[in-house]
């Protein structure tokens, strides 16, 4: 048979119903593949399935016979595995299909992890996307090739992705037209004693927050899926700390407590400047929310000779049961759906940043976060 990119033969029916009795000798691969919750398949070195679990059985509402001998992309009703004789994988289309690839990678002996886009036709006539991953491994049971496939579907984090991109970029539109009005009005010859001008200020500093809050994110989910890059600039410690000070001020999650500053001395380094503040924002702001009106927050920068140290103490002291799990994702003390700031100081100032993140926390010196950063001087 004709194909226009994988191999288009096939074995015959009698012969994969041997293979498939062959597979169930073997107690194990059936042990292993049904006692999770993943799509598993065994495809020969034809392509076609001697085997598939009942997880994926159940998604297709199929039976092992019916199944026997097709291939992949066939008993998911692919689009493409119709258009030519050959079936699955033989079309031109399939060159961009990940789980063809990956399958023909595995054949050469190759494990192989790729995404894979299928368009599927039910059998009422409709249309239906599937985004999966696809892990094709090579084995062989006596003496015969064999390729052992998990698949899992991703469309639900595929779609996320693509609505977390379009609120960002929309919501960042949005609000960055009002940061613009609100910094020309504040701009004006305005009296600076005046309520007009009062007013313009708090929704600048507001909305300043709020752009920080929305890139915080942004670099934060990034962060999470290894897709974070890099800005390396030049930047000067004393506007570096004033700029984070002044960001924390102004967030009306923090008390009127009193921040106060110091720097050892003013040198300008290089760094990623937006994740540097991004750490040293979260941890003056953790800082400030733990305390009370009037008590005092200090937040410090000792440059060394290849590394500054940057401190924040507040003088609350953290109970034994929080010290044992402060960094671990989603545990805060301030309540539900919280509990991201310092999770976000260690992967972004540790990951990405190379430094080193810890705190101290005893009586009768509070609690200090601590955060030791590499540089080199400009």
């Amino acid at each position: 048979m004709d194909t226009q990119f994988a191999p288009a033969e096939r074995l015959p029916h009698d012969e994969i119903v041997r293979q498939n009795h062959e597979l169930m000798i073997s107690g194990l691969i059936m042990a292993v593949t049904e006692s999770t919750n993943t799509y598993f398949m065994i495809l020969n070195r034809y392509r076609q399935i001697i085997y598939a679990n009942n997880e994926l059985l159940d998604l297709i509402n199929s039976t092992s016979d019916e199944v026997l001998g097709q291939r992949p992309g066939e008993i998911l009703n692919c689009v493409n595995s119709g258009k030519t004789e050959g079936g699955c994988g033989t079309h031109e289309f399939c060159r961009e299909c990940g789980a063809v690839n990956a399958i023909m990678e595995a054949l050469k002996g190759i494990p192989s992890k790729k995404e894979c886009r299928i368009t599927s036709k039910t059998s009422e006539g409709e249309y239906q996307s599937y985004d999966l991953s696809v892990k094709a491994y090579p084995f062989d049971l006596d003496r015969a090739q064999n390729i052992l496939v998990s698949v899992l579907d991703i469309s639900d984090k595929k779609r996320r992705d693509i609505l977390e991109r379009t609120f960002f970029h929309d919501i960042l539109n949005d609000v960055s037209g009002i940061y613009g009005a609100s910094y020309l009005l504040l701009n004006k010859d305005l009296n600076r004693d005046s309520e007009i001008y009062e007013r313009a200020s708090t929704i600048y500093n507001a909305v300043n927050g709020l752009v920080e809050e929305i890139k915080s994110q942004q670099i934060l989910l990034a962060a999470e899926t290894n897709e974070l890059q890099l800005q390396i600039t030049e930047t000067a410690l004393e506007t570096l700390l004033e700029s984070v000070t002044e960001l924390v001020r102004y967030n009306h999650q923090v008390c009127d407590c009193e921040i106060e500053m110091s720097v050892s001395s003013d040198i300008t380094f290089s760094t990623d400047v937006t994740l540097l503040k991004r750490v040293l924002v979260n941890m003056v702001k953790n800082a400030a929310e733990a305390s009370s009106k009037g008590e005092k927050v200090t937040v410090k920068a000792t440059a060394g000779t290849d590394r500054i140290t940057f401190s924040v103490n507040n003088p609350k002291v953290m109970d034994e049961h929080v010290r044992r799990q402060v960094f671990q994702r989603s545990f805060s003390t301030k309540g539900t759906n919280r509990g991201i700031g310092t999770y976000s100081m260690k992967l972004l100032g540790e990951n990405y940043l190379k430094g080193k993140v810890w705190f101290e926390s005893s009586e009768p010196e509070g609690t200090t976060f601590y955060f030791e950063l590499p540089f080199h001087k400009q």
